[in-house]
């Protein structure tokens, strides 16, 4: 396979493993020629935990270009994506829910692996799906620049004091509740209950976690008993790919934060009327910048394909923990660590299981510590040592970084602010930002959401309008500006910055 094309790193995803990606890799590489003008290859590099997501620069430009066209042509391209992507995430969360109920430890070693591979083939499909809107907007925000261009002239010729990244921070935001943010609000209700009653919410606030997680039953049975069922019910939405999944205590540490939080009544307060507000809000200004039918359910699909954003993540992150316990039941019959199992490609883990070639998945298991795989056709290369350093150094594109004054990308929710630079790009990272500071990342994920309630502002290297800084800002209602492409490796911590969302400009002031 020649590689004489430029590629580009498009994401990198800590705490992954090859299950995640691989099949979206294969798929990606295969079923998108109508769409994209032409299959597309892919490149997936996994080492140390972590994953990197090439494209070919001259074909994702053609695939950005032919998705964009196709949806500003005709808008039920997009609604027709729209609708098969929300068909496959339910239809995802339905076979996850299947496979809990189900004991693995019935089931005979053909019957096992087979639940595996169908289970695999159909993430796969969920994973997938959501790469078609986002080709034409995660790199360079086409749909969403050429939208609040589209309002920057209406604001212009209606004379209105809402700006145009300010309509389209409005209009982005989505028209329904998410999963993350039905999460927050659940949670909010149990917080509500603990306020009103004096003797739990003194409890929560002088007793330790650990504490109140042995002794909230005899103190107040019925928000004991809601706990239980948050914890029930939402445990799996902060595992992510690897895990862990969250317990009580860690739910509880999150009560107890928000307890002390001087404005959280007026938070619980706004929570219950801030989606109608939203909504109301929308449809006032569609009137007042009178906004045509083509324009209005053009942005009403970008709405759409913020929400499946969050759809499609809360589909990955639930398929993530429920296939740990085929991959756990799988590890016990042939001797292997699941953590190992998710290093195999799934095809050919599959494969080899049937075959009872065990020592042969211990080999691709250690060789796949750290490869490159390179998907065409639904085909996949691999490469290993010293061939990675070379296809790194000769086909990928390194974006040129010298003495900078000024950084721009894309606004994913207006303002303006300055303070203190804070890199945060793990878990590891967050005890270092302090209130008010500004956050900068190569991408943002749930596991730094904590961080992102301290700081006042997010700056970031990679994505669009339906990444999760983007969302999260919105729902923050924070400046953010997404897709500088070199944030990370031009500013570091301590550095004072301006930033001007509205413009997608961050200066760089000491």
């Amino acid at each position: 396979m020649k590689h004489s094309a430029e590629w580009f790193l498009i994401e990198e995803i800590n705490k992954a493993h090859i299950f995640l990606l691989a099949g979206w890799g294969r798929n990606s590489s295969r079923d998108f020629e109508k769409e994209f003008n032409g299959n597309i290859e892919v490149g997936l590099l996994h080492r140390d935990g972590t994953l990197e997501l090439y494209f070919k620069d001259k074909e994702w430009e053609r695939a950005e270009k032919s998705v964009f066209t196709k949806s500003l042509e005709d808008y039920r391209f997009l609604e027709f994506i729209k609708n098969k992507n929300q068909g496959i995430q339910k239809q995802q969360f339905r076979l996850c829910k299947t496979i809990q109920k189900k004991d693995l430890t019935l089931l005979s070693d053909q019957k096992l692996i087979e639940l595996y591979y169908n289970f695999s083939e159909r993430f796969a499909e969920s994973v997938c799906i959501g790469w078609i809107d986002m080709a034409m907007e995660f790199r360079n925000g086409t749909f969403s620049s050429y939208l609040t261009n589209y309002l920057n002239n209406r604001v212009k010729e209606k004379s209105s004091t809402t700006s145009g990244a300010e309509a389209f921070s409005l209009f982005s935001t989505p028209s329904r509740v998410t999963i993350g943010k039905k999460e927050e609000n659940d949670l909010l209700k149990i917080i509500e209950k603990i306020l009103e009653d004096k003797k739990t919410y003194s409890f929560f606030q002088n007793r330790s976690i650990q504490v109140i997680d042995k002794g909230l039953d005899g103190i107040n049975k019925k928000i004991n008993q809601l706990l239980d069922n948050h914890v029930k019910q939402y445990n799996w939405i902060f595992f992510m790919y690897t895990g862990p999944e969250w317990t009580r205590t860690d739910f509880i540490k999150r009560i107890k934060e928000d307890l002390g939080k001087d404005d959280i009544s007026v938070v619980i307060k706004n929570s219950k009327f801030e989606q109608d507000e939203i909504n109301n809000r929308r449809k006032y200004l569609s009137k007042e910048l009178a906004i045509d039918t083509k324009h209005l359910k053009l942005l009403e699909l970008s709405s759409e394909m913020v929400f499946n954003k969050d759809l499609r993540k809360h589909s990955i992150f639930f398929s993530c923990f429920v296939v740990r316990s085929i991959f756990q039941e799988l590890g016990k019959r042939i001797g292997i660590r699941y953590e190992d199992l998710r290093r195999v490609l799934p095809w050919e883990l599959y494969e080899l299981f049937q075959k009872g070639e065990i020592d042969k998945i211990k080999q691709e298991i250690k060789k796949n510590k750290e490869v490159l795989m390179l998907f065409k056709n639904g085909k996949c290369t691999k490469l290993f040592g010293s061939a990675i350093t070379r296809f790194l150094k000769n086909n990928v594109i390194k974006e040129k970084v010298g003495l900078m004054t000024e950084l721009k990308g894309s606004c994913a929710f207006p303002g303006s602010l300055q303070g203190v630079v804070k890199i945060i790009n793990g878990v590891e990272d967050i005890p270092k930002i302090k209130s008010g500071e500004i956050l900068v990342a190569h991408q943002t994920n749930p596991d730094v959401v904590m961080a992102m309630k301290k700081a006042s502002g997010f700056i970031t290297d990679l994505g669009g309008i339906t990444c999760h800084a983007a969302i999260v800002a919105r729902e923050m209602k924070k400046p953010c500006i997404v897709g500088t492409k070199v944030a990370t490796r031009v500013l570091k911590d301590g550095d004072i910055v301006e930033v001007d969302a509205e413009k997608g400009v961050v200066k760089i002031l000491k």
